[in-house]
C-alpha cells in the first residue's frame, strides 16, 4: 500500500495512517493544502535540505476536549516554565498523622 507521489511530496502508509514528506519550500507553497491534509488524518514530516525538521499531526480528540474545556473557561494551561517544578509545596499539615508516622505506627503493630 505505498503510493510514489502524493501532491507536493513523498507518501508512504504506516501503521498510524498516511505519512507524508514535504519540504519547508513546498510547505510554504501550499500551507492551506498542507493543514486540510493534516485535518483529515494525514501525517506531515517536513524537511530541509534532507533533514527532518518538523512533524505536523493531527490533533487528538483529547486535545480537542482540553481545548474546549480551556475555551469555556473551565481549565487553565500551565502557563509557567517548568510546570510543577515552579510550584511552592503546600504547608505541611499538622490536624492528622503524617504518612510516615502511619507507616511506622503499623510496622509497629506487627
Amino acid at each position: 500500500m505505498f503510493r510514489e507521489r502524493d501532491l507536493a511530496g513523498t507518501t508512504l502508509m504506516s501503521y498510524t495512517g498516511i505519512v507524508s514528506m514535504m519540504t519547508v519550500r513546498e510547505l510554504s507553497q501550499d500551507t492551506s493544502g498542507a493543514i486540510h491534509r493534516v485535518e483529515v488524518g494525514e501525517e506531515i514530516q517536513v524537511t530541509k535540505n534532507g533533514q527532518l525538521v518538523a512533524i505536523i499531526v493531527p490533533v487528538g480528540e483529547e486535545q480537542r476536549r482540553r481545548a474546549a474545556l480551556v475555551a469555556a473557561g473551565l481549565a487553565e494551561t500551565a502557563g509557567v516554565p517548568g510546570g510543577l517544578l515552579d510550584l511552592e509545596p503546600l504547608p505541611a499539615r499538622t490536624d492528622r498523622p503524617t504518612l510516615s508516622e502511619v507507616l511506622a505506627g503499623m510496622r509497629d503493630e506487627s
